[in-house]
Formats: C-alpha cells, structure tokens, sequence
C-alpha cells in the first residue's frame, strides 16, 4: 500500500508540473533569443513566427501566415502581418512602412509585446506599428 501511496504522489506532482507548463504558455513572456529578431503574427508574442538575421527588403516574398497582397496563388506572406517583434540582446531592426527599406521607419533594439502602441508608425495604421512592417534591416550593434 505504501508504494501505491507514493506512486499516486508522484503523479500529483508531474500532473500539477504540466499544468503550470500549460498556464505558463498562455502568460505572454518575452522569448529567449541568441540572434537576430523574431516577427510575430499576433500580439503578445503569439502566433506564427518569422526569425531573421539578415535585411529583407520585402516581406511580401517572405511565405508567412497573413493575406496575399501581391499574388494570391503563393499563399500567405509576412507583409503588414507583424503584431510583436522580439530583438536579441546586441541586435537592432529597423523596420519600414514599404518594400525596400522606405517610408515611415523605426528602430528597435529591445522587444515589443505589441506594435499597436508603438508610436511613429504609418498614418494609416493610426501612427502604430501593427500588421504595418513591409521591409527591415537587421543588424548586430556591437
């Protein structure tokens, strides 16, 4: 009977570790990166992701989880589908309102839960961020 007992505690125990994991995935957290920035499709970190480390002057190339904008028949792209962004420590993303690295643009060096707050965006985006990136450069700071 006493090695019931114990085996019951046991999985007590891991039932009661899975389900801080599973609490723990719906808190939004800051992710852990050793390079480069990370696109989101939604705020908080939450979504589909895109890492790079490397300038791409057209998010519209780049397969993602949003809309078509330019041709509807390769799917989805990243084009004006970025909700979050999360930047490495040593990285910086300068982000643009349209192909090319041109229009309205802002650098970022730390993490952004949610770009729809973040000021100096395009008008049309009412001066936010969200679901408004179109190219970016990447780049190691130090």
């Amino acid at each position: 009977m006493d090695r019931w007992k114990q085996q019951r505690g046991f999985a007590v125990v891991i039932l009661a570790l899975g389900l801080t994991s599973a609490c723990d995935r719906d808190s939004p957290t800051q992710p852990s990166l050793t390079g480069g920035v990370t696109l989101y499709e939604h705020p908080d970190y939450r979504g589909a992701t895109y890492v790079l480390t490397h300038d791409d002057a057209n998010l519209d190339s780049e397969r993602g989880p949003c809309r078509p904008t330019t041709n509807p028949a390769a799917g989805g792209s990243w084009d004006e589908c970025v909700s979050a962004i999360s930047v490495a420590e040593g990285w910086r993303a300068v982000v643009f309102e349209d192909d090319n690295y041109s229009g309205r643009s802002r650098t970022f060096t730390a993490s952004v839960a949610n770009l729809r707050g973040e000021m100096g965006g395009p008008d049309s985006c009412d001066g936010g961020w969200n679901d408004c990136i179109s190219s970016l450069r990447v780049s190691r700071i130090n």
